[in-house]
């Protein structure tokens, strides 16, 4: 088994499907049994686990506003929508492509992301 978790992390990080499938996955287990959203802290702390490296220049301002702005449990649709905003910072660190108006989950799960 512990000669499987470097194939595996490797896979995580570059066979972005199997990403995917991973950051889908894991919302279950933030969640709270019996809960429809996930706790605002869980949620959080596997968002650092899982895109720490891939968001690390906006991950710190995304958990403050959340945090102070937010305050809210982490819906589904705020997960997914994250994972969204993810690959579009991937390919546009700046953030300089973003459109809020076009963004439709942004404006719908949290009214916006910080920038």
């Amino acid at each position: 088994m512990r000669a499987k978790v470097p194939g595996l992390r490797a896979s995580l990080q570059s066979d972005e499907a199997t990403f995917k499938r991973v950051y889908m996955f894991t919302y279950n287990l933030a969640r709270t049994p019996g809960q429809k959203s996930a706790p605002q802290e869980a949620a959080a702390e596997y968002w650092k686990l899982l895109l720490g490296k891939r968001f690390e220049a906006q991950l710190p301002m995304w958990v403050e506003f959340l945090e102070k702005e937010y305050k809210k449990s982490i819906t589904k649709d705020t997960w997914n929508c994250m994972y969204d905003f993810v690959q579009l910072a991937q390919k546009d660190p700046s953030l300089d492509s973003y459109d809020v108006d076009g963004m439709g989950c942004s404006k719908r799960v949290c009214g916006g992301v910080p920038g």
